[in-house]
C-alpha cells in the first residue's frame, strides 16, 4: 500500500470516529520485518462508541489494514472480523512510541505456555 492510500485511509477513519482518537501502527511495519505484500495493523483508541461505530461502515478502508478497536483497556477487537487482542499491557514511552505486551502465537517449548512478546507501536494519528 502507497504512503498516500495509507494517508486516505487514515483520513476516513478519523473523519468518521472524530478527533479525540489515536491511530497506531503495530506490527511488521513498525518492527522492519514486513515483506512486500504485508498489510497495515492499526490499533485505534478512543471513544468507546468506535467500534460499534466502525462495525456499521463495513466498506470504510481499504483491506490492506487490518484494524482493532480499544473496546477497553488491553482489549481490542476487529470491527469486521473475529480477530481479538486482548491481554496487552500497553506502555506509552512518549507522544509517538509505546510498546505493548501480549501474548504470542508459538507456545514456549520449555513451558507448552504461550510466549509473552513485548512489541513497538507508532503512533501515526495524530501526528
Amino acid at each position: 500500500m502507497q504512503q498516500d492510500r495509507l494517508r486516505d485511509n487514515i483520513a476516513r477513519l478519523t473523519a468518521l470516529v472524530g478527533r479525540d482518537c489515536e491511530v497506531w501502527l503495530i506490527g511488521s511495519r513498525v518492527t522492519g520485518e514486513q515483506k512486500e505484500t504485508s498489510d497495515y495493523d492499526l490499533l485505534v483508541m478512543g471513544d468507546v462508541g468506535i467500534l460499534p461505530m466502525l462495525r456499521s461502515q463495513p466498506g470504510l478502508l481499504d483491506p490492506d489494514l487490518d484494524v482493532l478497536v480499544q473496546r477497553a483497556p488491553g482489549d481490542f477487537r476487529s470491527p469486521w472480523g473475529d480477530k481479538i487482542l486482548d491481554d496487552l499491557d500497553w506502555q506509552l514511552l512518549d507522544d509517538s512510541r509505546a510498546t505493548y505486551t501480549g501474548r504470542s502465537k508459538d507456545d514456549d517449548p520449555a513451558t507448552g505456555l504461550p510466549k509473552r512478546l513485548t512489541l513497538p507501536a507508532i503512533r501515526i494519528w495524530p501526528s
